[in-house]
């Protein structure tokens, strides 16, 4: 079980994608609603995985990524970016982001993308 940080400005796809990887991931989740509150609550809880949407009105994913990245406390912290911009992928990539998810997903795609970016981030780690 790892403790993930959702965070996005849809209350609806937050509270359905909290009940998901709790119920069928088995992970401890938090939620913010927003960038800055996601920002804040990372540096507080230092979770083992965030999952950013890229599009929200106070921060885009990049300045909130940036903003992880310059504390010491989550620089380390992977990074799951949600998107259903077109080039999303290539965004994620390009501020740093441990993996990407497009939108629309399912239950089923969030679970396994989560899975996936947390194996990926503890090989890196391994490694090092």
């Amino acid at each position: 079980m790892a403790r993930l940080l959702l965070v996005n400005d849809e209350r609806d796809l937050l509270v359905l994608s909290q009940d998901v990887l709790q119920e069928e991931g088995g992970h401890e989740v938090e939620i913010a609603a927003g960038g800055a509150a996601g920002l804040a609550l990372a540096r507080r809880l230092r979770p083992d995985l965030i999952v950013l949407d890229w599009i929200m009105p106070d921060m885009d994913a990049a300045a909130v990524v940036a903003g992880l990245r310059s504390a010491p406390e989550t620089e380390g912290i992977p990074i799951l970016v949600m998107s259903a911009l077109i080039d999303g992928s290539a965004r994620a990539r390009l501020v740093g982001a441990a993996g990407f998810l497009p939108k629309p997903f399912t239950g089923e795609e969030l679970v396994r993308a989560v899975s996936e970016t947390l194996a990926a981030h503890a090989a890196a780690a391994e490694r090092s």
